[in-house]
This record gives C-alpha cells, structure tokens and sequence, in this order.
C-alpha cells in the first residue's frame, strides 16, 4: 500500500482510543521504515488526538516505541527512554532527541547505526558534523563542512555553527563562504553591537560580492562606527546590485540624517527625484524626500506619481501619507476618505489600512467622510461599516 492509502486506513482506524491501538497495530504490520515510518506515527497520533485526548500506548514494537516517544516529546529525556529497540527509524528518533539534549556526539553515533541514511537524515548528519566541529573549537572542519554541503542549506548550516562555536573569533576566520560570515557577524552584533560586527560583515560583502544583502549590512556596520562615506558607498554598491529594493537607496538617507549630516540626505535625496521618471521610481523619490525632510518634495513627488496612474490606491494612499507627514491633516483626510469611500478602479482598497489612518487624523477625518464624494462608492455596505468604525473612535 503507498502512503496517501494507508494514510486514509490509518486515519478510518484511529477514530477512538481503542481505535488508535488498532491503527498501530496495523501500522506494525507494513513495510514502511525511516522518515515514511515516524510520518504514519505522528499522523496516525493527530488524527487519534480529535477523539482520544490523552492516548495511552501499549506494546513493545517500533510503532509502539515511536508513537510513546512522541507522546513524550515535551519531555526529550523521557522520550529517549521510550526508544530501547533496534533498527534504522528507531536510531533516526534517538538521533534527533539527542541533537535536542545537546548530545551531538551521540546522535551522530545513532545516525551511523542508522546507515543507508535517506536525504533527509543525511542533511541532518551534515548538521550535527558542523555543530561537532564548532563546538569543539575546530573552526575550519566547520567552515570547510559548510562549504562542502548542498547550498540549499547553508543558512541552517551556518545558523547552527554560529550558535554552538565554541571560538567565535576563529570561526570568522575560517569562513569559507557568504552564510558563516553573515551568521557569524549577526550574533556578534546580538552580543556586542553592530560596530563590533564590521570585520565578519566585510568578509561577508567580501565573500559575496554579487549578493546585496551583505552589502547592506556591512553599510549599517560602518554607520554604526561612525565611517558615513564607507557606508554610504557600501548602500550604493547593494542599490546596484538590486535595483529594484527602495530600502537599499533610503537606508543612506536616514542614516545621515541620524549622523545629524541632513543637507547630505537631502542632496542624495534631490538626485533620486531629478533622475525618476515613471511612477514607482517617482514613489521611491518621494519616500527618499521624506526621510530627508523635505517634506514639500515628498508631496509633490507623490502626486506627480499619482498622475502618472490616478486610479492606483497604492499611490493615492501615499500622497495622502505625505501630506500627514507635511502637517496638512485636512488636505491628507480628504485624499484618504476619498480612497476609502470610492476606492482603486471602483473597488474597494485596504479599506482597514485607510481607516486605521484615517482615525490618527482626527477630526479632519470626520469632516471629510461628512463631504460628498463624485464617485459612486465602491461595495457601500462595505464601506458603511468603516465609516461607522472611523467615526466611532474618532474625539467627540
């Protein structure tokens, strides 16, 4: 029988606590084994759960074993304990309980014992080769493991040996590839600051020249220690990179003005405007106006992108965000209550998100839902409840 059919037996059977015992009975009986094996247990106990609370398990079989051990699960210890027989899934479980209670060495034994390994289990062995190899201080089995495993799971990999090493320091310099250095750094920053992370994020931008992200965190590591132009040249190099992420081109912005350096901020930000021309770039521009404090260009900005597609909510929704930001409640009220009241294309759009916005307006708000709209209003039962809500939480 394949999965997807003794799934549906299994799941006929454990309708009651005696039905969950029949279940694994039958599940003793097949030929599953490995991952597909502790699968079937842990459905077969989620279905049993909806009628049997607490399932009591009896018997001395694998199923047996797997399925007390998943009942003990909170409780890795106890689970383990639960675990006394031999064969491949049980040496996969105890593997894992152990990886859990900080046994690595042990698992990996379990794994071994456990051989032919499937995919899954020889990820997991890669996994606990690097935490060995961290833990106990041998940084370049560590890095060269890394290095040497699928990329799909380098982040976990690297992940992994930035918690358990046991020298963060050489470590980082054995870092062979972009997710160790990141990783490293990320907890440096965790446990001593941003500015103490530069070094691992310069390995990482260096590791990884064709990624932004590095890029962009080792920027926010040379802000942190006061190096503006190696920051802002390290924004610039994530902005090419990827193009198409606004957040790239208005982190320099804010961090000069953060760095009290504003008319720097605003020259970045007057370049951006004079170089956009469609919408979204006339948008980023705006938002880069914002951040620097021109508030008067992030408005007119947003209105030129607005133009260029009226019937857009998202661009509507940002005009009328500028002009809250500018100090003009009336003038943003009445953009956001015409947007909620007609919507984008006749349809309604993110009325939650306009409303929400509408009611930190005030009572600019209440006079312009009170204003007659020329559209016909989109879904207006709909739009009745809002209006209500608005109002309700609206100042008396």
């Amino acid at each position: 029988m394949d999965v997807a059919g003794a799934t549906a037996r299994l799941h006929a059977l454990a309708t009651s606590c005696d039905g969950l015992a029949r279940a694994l009975d039958a599940l003793a009986t097949s030929d599953f084994t490995g991952r597909t094996l502790l699968g079937l247990v842990d459905d077969t106990l989620g279905a049993a759960r909806a009628h049997c609370p607490a399932p009591r398990v009896t018997g001395t079989r694998v199923v047996h074993q797997l399925a007390r051990a998943r009942l003990a699960d909170d409780r890795p210890a106890s689970a383990l304990a639960e675990l006394t027989g031999d064969g491949a899934t049980l040496h996969l479980r105890r593997a894992e309980l152990l990886d859990r209670l900080g046994r690595v060495h042990d698992a990996l034994g379990e794994l071994a014992a456990a051989a032919p390994l499937d995919a899954e289990a020889l990820a997991l062995q890669r996994l606990l080769a690097v935490s060995e190899a961290a833990r106990a201080g041998r940084a370049r089995d560590a890095a060269h493991a890394i290095a040497s495993a699928p990329l799909t799971e380098h982040p976990a990999l690297a992940y992994r040996a930035s918690v358990d090493a046991r020298d963060l320091d050489a470590l980082a310099g054995a870092a062979e590839e972009p997710e160790l250095a990141t990783a490293i750094a990320d907890r440096i920053e965790r446990e001593r600051g941003s500015a103490a992370a530069l070094a691992a994020r310069q390995k990482a931008a260096a590791l990884g020249p064709e990624r932004a992200e590095p890029q962009d965190a080792l920027a926010r590591a040379l802000a942190a220690a006061g190096r503006a132009d190696d920051a802002l040249a390290a924004w610039d190099r994530a902005a090419a990179l990827a193009p198409a992420q606004p957040s790239y081109t208005l982190a320099p912005i804010r961090a000069l003005v953060a760095l009290g350096q504003e008319p720097r901020a605003r020259e970045r930000a007057a370049a951006i405007a004079r170089a956009a021309r469609d919408a979204e770039a006339l948008l980023v521009a705006s938002a880069a106006s914002a951040a620097a404090g021109d508030r008067a260009a992030a408005v007119r900005l947003a209105q030129a992108a607005r133009a260029q597609r009226p019937g857009d909510g998202r661009l509507v929704f940002a005009v009328g965000e500028r002009l809250a930001e500018a100090g003009d409640p009336p003038a943003a009220a009445d953009v956001l209550a015409e947007l909620l009241v007609c919507g984008a294309h006749g349809r309604p759009w993110h009325r939650h998100e306009v409303a929400g916005k509408l009611v930190e307006l005030g009572p600019a708000a209440a006079t312009a839902l009170a204003a007659k709209r020329a559209c016909t209003p989109a879904d207006p039962a709909d739009l009745a409840g809002y209006v209500t809500g608005v109002r309700d939480k609206l100042p008396k």
